[in-house]
Order: structure tokens, then sequence, then C-alpha cells
């Protein structure tokens, strides 16, 4: 089990060099919902699409939908940059009762910070715990950068092409391959971003 995902409710990162307010990580909860509706608001149409499936806007519905999440068969972890949400990632079981559906977001002005994919690992900890074994994304082909956010987790990732969809499909099962990531990942952001156990 990594550090980062090893059951904490919240992680605390900042830059080392450039303070800044910390960025917590946790489950979602209910009362999100309107900093989701803010977080929706600020992205980018072609995040919009990829995320929310192009939403205007999200209605009270939606907001339900995206917070209310059971922590069995539904999974949902969120990053805060103080009480600004920032990313978002979540986990759908599908009906075999092992595979669920992923997907994960940034707003613009975070995204390439490593925030997927702190958001991933704490979801991949969450899946396990629950019994979830493996993940399948469906990603736009023309989104480089989100697909090698999937690619470089450290899991063997398995890729069909369905037109301008990929999806994606890996076991998230003890890895050595992944923990050696993790590790990696943990030390090239030695310079800028800390972690630390919140109570």
């Amino acid at each position: 089990m990594n550090a980062m995902a090893g059951k904490p409710e919240q992680w605390a990162t900042g830059r080392a060099d450039e303070p800044r307010p910390a960025l917590l990580i946790r489950s979602i909860r209910p009362s999100d919902a309107e900093a989701l509706r803010i977080f929706h608001a600020g992205l980018s149409d072609e995040v919009n699409q990829r995320y929310f499936g192009a939403r205007s806007e999200l209605d009270d519905d939606d907001l339900r939908w995206f917070t209310c999440v059971d922590g069995a068969d539904r999974l949902a972890v969120a990053a805060f940059d103080g009480v600004r949400l920032v990313g978002l990632s979540r986990a759908d079981r599908l009906s075999d009762q092992v595979d669920a559906e992923v997907a994960v977001v940034v707003d613009d002005a975070h995204r390439e910070q490593g925030i997927g994919t702190a958001l991933l690992e704490r979801l991949i900890d969450d899946a396990r715990g629950i019994g979830i074994g493996v993940f399948e994304a469906d990603v736009w082909t023309s989104d480089r950068r989100v697909r090698s956010v999937f690619h470089h987790l450290g899991f063997r990732v398995r890729s069909s092409r369905d037109v301008d969809v990929a999806r994606l499909v890996f076991l998230i099962g003890p890895s050595a391959t992944y923990e050696l990531a993790c590790r990696k990942r943990r030390r090239a952001l030695a310079f800028e971003i800390t972690y630390g156990i919140e109570p």
C-alpha cells in the first residue's frame, strides 16, 4: 500500500519554494454540492464534455448524484485548494461486481501538477477496500494528457478503440510495479510537494 493512499482521510500538499494553501484530498460529501457547482462552471467546454457529458450546468439532481456516494458501489474523492474544489475522481461499480468505471477531472489551472494521479491513487486504495479489482475508463483518443495519467500509474493497461474513444482497462490489485511507480512519483515531487496525514 503506498503512503499517499494508505487510508488517510486527507493529504496536505504544498510547494516548498512557493507557499500556497494546502491541497486537501478526501471523499466527497453532500455538503460539497455548492463547491462542485462552482467547479463545474469554471471548466472548459472540452473538460466538461469528457467528465460531465457537456451539461451546461448541474441541477440539484446532478449535484446529488455526484456528491452522494454510498462507499460500496460508488466512490468519489475530491481535491480542494483551500475551500475551492479543483479536482474530482469517481468509480462506479459495474454489474459484474469486480469492475468499476472510473473517471478523473482537474480544472485547467491545476492540471499537470500530479493532482489527477494523486486522486486516482486514493481512489484505487478505496476501491480495493470494497472488493473492486478492475478499473475501466473511456478517454477521448485526442486527450493525450488524461491517457498518459492512466498509462503511467504503474499498471499494465489494455486499450481498445472505438472511433474517437479509447477504452482503457487495468487490474488494480497489489503490484510491485505500481508501488515502485508511487515511490518514484514521490521522489520526483519532493522539491515541490510534501504529503502529510491529517488527523
